[in-house]
């Protein structure tokens, strides 16, 4: 009996102790693409501050020209970051209904801001 918990207490330890070695390494790792994201962001000119603002505004704009529904859905998942079956349930639709209107919505913007598109995908993986 005493080896059996000898090895439990081991076994605990040593599970902790890589967890916390993994945390700290993906704590280095975050830290290390904030900086990069800081630096690269630190860079960015006039024209290119213009560029985002002209981006969030043709989004906005090309959200609002959706169908009432379909602009719902997109907003509580992108805006509010609810889930698909959270957004079923608060429209009282079906999750394929959402799931629907998101490739919908998705497929709309790709094709309404595909001159801004290399722009967006930065945007978006910063």
């Amino acid at each position: 009996d005493l080896y059996s918990s000898f090895s439990i207490k081991s076994y605990l330890f040593a599970s902790v102790k890589i967890n916390c070695y993994r945390l700290i390494q993906k704590n280095k790792l975050h830290e290390k693409h904030n900086e990069i994201f800081f630096l690269q962001s630190s860079d960015i000119t006039e024209n290119e501050e213009y560029d985002f603002i002209d981006l969030q505004s043709k989004l906005m704009n090309a959200i609002s020209e959706m169908p009432p529904q379909r602009k719902k859905v997109f907003e509580l998942s992108r805006f509010e970051g609810l889930k698909y079956a959270q957004i079923a349930s608060k429209m009282n639709i079906s999750q394929k209904t959402v799931e629907n209107h998101m490739g919908s919505a998705l497929k709309f913007l790709r094709e309404k801001l595909k001159d801004y598109l290399i722009l967006l995908i930065c945007f978006l993986y910063n």
